[in-house]
């Protein structure tokens, strides 16, 4: 190269240049003069620039995470040099290409790479930062709670989960008996449970940095009642009765609880009782039962309603003490009814006189037979004219013919039998003879549940005409007729109705007489 006669030479070579030099000698007797060099064959690489890039191993990351950070060098020679950063700081000993630890949310991260490369333009490049997203740890649980417990047989129980950190889209499975139940898998289930099930809930959680996941929920062991059936039955202290004995009904009630209720009825009535006993003095038969309500939790069939006690009041019953009357000659039976002791036959005392012939005071008792036949009086009493009846005194409840201690009872003595029987329009059948032995063929209504037992005796009406036997009987009272003293008032019991009659007639009349304990 022209100029280039130093023993340096300076040029920017390319790839390929191949330089030589030529020398040439001042000495005394050289040979080889002048001499040329070795060939020198350029090799010329390109200059580059050195970069560093790092990644981690996962970001973002949950807390307590190891991550491990990677250097990939560009241009960094064969023994590149390394040094980590976090948040700007070196890390000492963090000089590989490769660096893992626990990162804590928003640290920097950061590499230094120092080449040792040829021809490169910088020796040392910084990567760019980069910063961790590190979640905190979620504990994942789940709660669940029934919505009864304790429930009765067939109750149909909604259970709902409440879950801890279950994330967007948590996920449940739910399980009876621990084995999981097919289609479960919302926050509810609902089903009809049996006693003892035990039901969990199984939680899956879709957070990132979700710890004890999945999550198995508390247990709930279901008590399942049965269902109790209510029933109640009832006794009495006495059946059947006689007048005027007070009867306890006690019911019994089968699953009634702790405050059971009752209502007793009368003939399907109600009545003011309401405890589990109920006293009384029925009047007549009646039928008597209880509708007891339960209020315990698992029951059917209430209200329930008991057995039906036909308490029998037996009427027809002797008078306690006296259930017989001797007098004069003939034995009468007696019959209570109410507060009342009455002879239960018709009266025949006295001496038979021919009904053409008026009774008179002589001291002596008189009688009509009807028909003027003893054998009628055997059968139906005597008939008497109501002054002879009277023994010829006027003062109401005297005894008149009756034996001592008994009397001829008052038209007020009628109304007392006749109401504790029922009134007028019903006590005519309880008193008459059932049956039609001495009544004409069609006895209507007949049931004699007194024990009365009146008889058809008929009549003599003014000493003239026996008329009515086998189809009315008439009584006396003691009671004479407001409206005419010559009247007196007199009660009835006819074939054809259920009544018992009520009238005046002229005190010459004959008919029955009944008598009534004082």
């Amino acid at each position: 190269m022209t100029g280039a006669t130093s023993t340096t030479y300076n040029f920017l070579p390319v790839t390929g240049d191949m330089i030589t030099c030529t020398l040439s000698s001042n000495a005394i007797c050289p040979t080889g003069n002048p001499a040329t060099s070795n060939t020198i064959t350029m090799t010329v690489s390109q200059i580059l620039p050195v970069v560093v890039t790092i990644a981690a191993s996962a970001n973002p990351v949950c807390s307590g995470t190891s991550v491990a950070f990677t250097a990939t060098p560009e241009n960094g020679g064969s023994n590149p040099v390394y040094q980590w950063k976090v948040n700007g700081s070196k890390i000492t000993g963090a000089t590989n290409a490769v660096y893992s630890y626990i990162p804590t949310n928003n640290n920097i991260i950061s590499c230094a790479l120092t080449s040792n490369a040829l021809c490169k333009i910088n020796s040392t490049d910084v990567s760019d930062n980069l910063t961790m997203s590190v979640g905190s740890a979620q504990p994942v649980s789940v709660s669940i709670a029934a919505s009864a417990n304790n429930v009765c047989a067939g109750t149909s129980v909604t259970f709902t989960a409440t879950p801890t950190n279950g994330g967007t889209t948590p996920v449940y499975q739910w399980k009876v008996n621990s084995v999981d139940v097919p289609g479960a898998t919302n926050p509810t289930y609902s089903f009809i449970p049996s006693n003892g099930n035990t039901v969990t809930c199984v939680l899956t959680s879709s957070l990132t940095c979700a710890t004890g996941n999945p999550a198995t929920s508390n247990t709930v062991t279901m008590i399942v009642n049965p269902i109790l059936p209510v029933s109640v039955s009832i006794t009495a202290s006495a059946n059947p009765v006689v007048p005027l004995t007070s009867v306890t009904f006690t019911a019994t009630i089968v699953n009634g609880g702790t405050s059971p209720t009752y209502q007793w009825r009368v003939n399907g009535v109600n009545v003011g009782a309401t405890n589990a006993t109920y006293t009384f003095t029925p009047v007549t038969s009646c039928n008597v039962d209880c509708v007891a309500g339960s209020n315990a939790t698992c029951i059917s069939g209430s209200p329930a309603s008991s057995n039906i006690i036909n308490e029998v009041v037996n009427f027809g019953v002797s008078c306690p003490g006296t259930p017989t009357v001797s007098y004069s000659g003939k034995t009468y039976n007696t019959v209570q009814i109410g507060t009342q002791c009455w002879i239960k036959e018709n009266l025949d005392v006295g001496t038979i006189k021919n009904h053409t012939i008026l009774s008179t005071n002589n001291g002596i008792i008189e009688k009509y037979c009807y028909n003027d036949l003893t054998s009628n009086c055997d059968v139906y009493g005597g008939l008497y004219e109501w002054n002879e009846m009277m023994q010829y005194v006027t003062a109401e409840g005297s005894q008149g013919i009756c034996p001592s201690g008994w009397h001829i009872p008052t038209d007020a003595e009628f109304i007392t039998l006749s109401t504790y029987l029922g009134g007028d329009i019903s006590s005519g059948s309880k008193i008459k003879e059932a049956g039609t032995a001495h009544f004409t063929p069609t006895n209507t209504g007949a049931t004699n549940e007194s024990g009365f037992t009146a008889f058809p005796g008929g009549y003599l009406y003014g000493n003239s005409a026996f008329a009515s036997l086998g189809s009315i009987g008439y009584f006396y009272t003691s009671t004479t007729s407001t409206q005419n003293t010559t009247w007196a008032i007199f009660r009835s019991v006819d074939y054809s109705t259920t009544s018992l009659g009520k009238g005046n007639n002229y005190k010459s009349t004959t008919t029955s007489v009944r008598c009534l304990k004082n």
